[in-house]
């Protein structure tokens, strides 16, 4: 398969990154208004302890997924099935006994709600793999689109007819539920499913483990690292602030998210490692955007609402971190292709330590600065060994991609500095930066004009995306 195929793909699978962010923000900007900030406080409690619950369970069974869908088609995922079936089984008392446990006696009555949810989340999990394993990324951006309207309707009947908390956890069941249904029911008919022998589950299981700090480092930033901000006793003010600006950085990284997810059953199906072209091309259009978050955080900031201004310097800190983050998560798929599980988790290990240990030590000094800072220094020691370990060529890539961003931001920064202070100055200032880096990029060949109008033609005609 080549570059421009895979890079279709994984566009489309950004496009839903994109489209599940944007629903969740509607959604929430909705429903916050028609509930009360309690009935909001105990969904929300409840949801997040589930997808918490849920990121554990998964292990790191995307990998053997992505990577073996395409050749061994029912035996890996019915070797997934029945170990993610098994471990979240395992984890459902914690479930039970964390809801019972709460101070609030009110989410008690969600239990059961929560333990369907999980279920649903960790079966549709598989079934999403299984289905990108063989690169069918239209079909996830039909799931998800479906999906959020539906759970969007159904909050908003609900909380109307005064349902409140049970109304907004009742939506993300649904929501959990159909597309776990969809997906499974498509896996049943594309692949079948089938029980497989015990020690081709033990392969898969192996493989997924390995997975797990990489894996657990993401769930630490993206979704635990306020709630953790929140024990650290920082303002709920601040960690808003830093929520909003962790969530514009994690769209940003979306595309290369994308292309190191779906690089993998490329190379399985090229039977080839194009793990390079990924990263290359990934870093090279995702470029101008970090460009754009240095040069005007403020600016971007003040479109959601001024109150966010404050936290311009923590957008910096995390759009810095990008390209190391976009480093180490192409060099984890690249090795989970190859086969060679001790980099996967060494990698992965000092993702996650690297992230404690700085959290652990400038979130109670520099609060939001200090949770940005942790989050640049865990991708940036864990980028270090990915590079070592690399191709000696994906150096000049992320070389020349660096140059080129440095540029856009310091050429931008001056032409600030020399013009009046207007509001036609910051859109002149960001669309310089965006001009520079899209320039030096092409100069540099990291890509070419005629490889990106080829990856726009093949987004709408890919076969393979289908």
């Amino acid at each position: 398969m080549s570059h421009d195929k895979f890079m279709s793909t994984s566009l489309v699978l950004f496009l839903d990154i994109i489209v599940v962010a944007v629903s969740g923000w509607l959604y929430w900007l909705v429903i916050s208004k028609l509930v009360s900030i309690s009935d909001v406080g105990q969904s929300s409690a409840v949801y997040s302890l589930v997808v918490f619950t849920c990121s554990i369970v998964g292990l790191g069974l995307e990998y053997p997924l992505l990577k073996k869908s395409t050749s061994l088609r029912s035996t890996v995922i019915s070797s997934a099935l029945i170990i993610e079936l098994i471990i979240t089984i395992i984890a459902v008392p914690f479930i039970i006994y964390t809801l019972k446990d709460s101070p609030n006696e009110m989410l008690q009555n969600y239990t059961l709600i929560a333990v369907i949810t999980l279920f649903s989340i960790s079966l549709g999990f598989i079934a999403r793999y299984a289905l990108l394993g063989i690169s069918a990324s239209k079909t996830i951006l039909a799931i998800d689109t479906v999906s959020a309207i539906i759970k969007f309707v159904t909050a908003y009947l609900l909380v109307l007819s005064g349902f409140g908390a049970l109304g907004i956890l009742l939506s993300f069941m649904l929501q959990a539920l159909i597309s776990a249904c969809i997906g499974l029911l498509l896996v049943n008919r594309i692949f079948g499913i089938g029980i497989e022998s015990f020690t081709y589950i033990k392969n898969v299981f192996k493989e997924g483990v390995v997975n797990m700090p990489s894996i657990f480092s993401k769930t630490l930033i993206v979704s635990l690292s306020v709630v953790l901000m929140a024990l650290f006793g920082i303002s709920s003010s601040e960690i808003g602030v830093f929520y909003i600006s962790l969530m514009i950085s994690v769209v940003t990284a979306g595309l290369i998210s994308s292309t190191a997810y779906m690089v993998i059953p490329a190379s399985s199906m090229a039977n080839k490692d194009l793990t390079s072209g990924s990263m290359r091309i990934g870093i090279s259009l995702t470029a101008p955007i970090i460009s754009l978050l240095l040069t005007a955080p403020k600016f971007l900031l003040s479109l959601i609402g001024t109150d966010y201004i404050s936290g311009e310097i923590m957008l910096f800190i995390l759009g810095l971190g990008i390209l190391p983050f976009a480093v180490a998560t192409n060099t984890i798929s690249r090795f989970n292709y190859l086969g060679e599980p001790k980099k996967v988790l060494y990698i992965g290990l000092f993702q996650m330590t690297g992230f404690v240990i700085a959290f652990v030590l400038l979130v109670p000094v520099f609060e939001g600065v200090g949770a940005a800072l942790a989050i640049l220094i865990s991708y940036t020691i864990s980028c270090i060994p990915a590079l070592i370990w690399s191709e000696k060529i994906l150096l000049r890539y992320v070389a020349s991609t660096a140059i080129a961003i440095t540029a856009g931001y310091a050429v931008s920064t001056i032409f600030r500095l020399l013009l009046p202070n207007m509001v036609i100055t910051e859109v002149i200032v960001m669309a310089t930066s965006i001009f520079i880096t899209t320039v030096l990029i092409f100069a540099l060949k990291n890509t070419s004009i005629s490889e990106v109008r080829t990856l726009l033609k093949t987004v709408v005609n890919s076969p393979t995306s289908k």
